[in-house]
């Protein structure tokens, strides 16, 4: 995994970033280009 988190302390780290592969959903990566160009 590429986040690690500690219940314990309420804390947590990003390991490293993920890939495009490990994001979950259907998000149309363009569309939010558009919305940041405007």
């Amino acid at each position: 995994g590429w986040l690690e988190v500690d219940i314990e302390k309420l804390s947590g780290n990003v390991l490293a970033l993920p890939t495009r592969e490990q994001i979950s959903g259907d998000i149309n990566e363009q569309l939010i280009v558009e919305l940041y160009s405007k």
